[in-house]
């Protein structure tokens, strides 16, 4: 349905791609007990079993990473 759109509507495709990335990170970033995000959910169940995002050192960098990102956005 998302390449069909994309395919009709060309200038859709920054949120489109935001939106594929968004669920590329669910996978690698919901674990099997927190939260696990099945990859190829309608045919199956079968998850990754990935870092949770709660994990104290992957918050930290999360936030890094935002903050790196941010002040040149801000101050441009």
């Amino acid at each position: 349905m998302t390449l069909l759109v994309w395919f009709v509507h060309r200038q859709w495709l920054l949120p489109l791609l935001g939106w594929w990335s968004h669920i590329i990170i669910n996978v690698f970033t919901h674990s099997k007990d927190y939260y696990p995000a099945p990859v190829l959910y309608p045919i199956t169940y079968r998850g990754f079993d990935g870092i949770a995002w709660n994990t104290p050192i992957f918050m930290l960098l999360n936030y890094l990473l935002l903050a790196a990102i941010y002040v040149p956005i801000a101050h441009a």
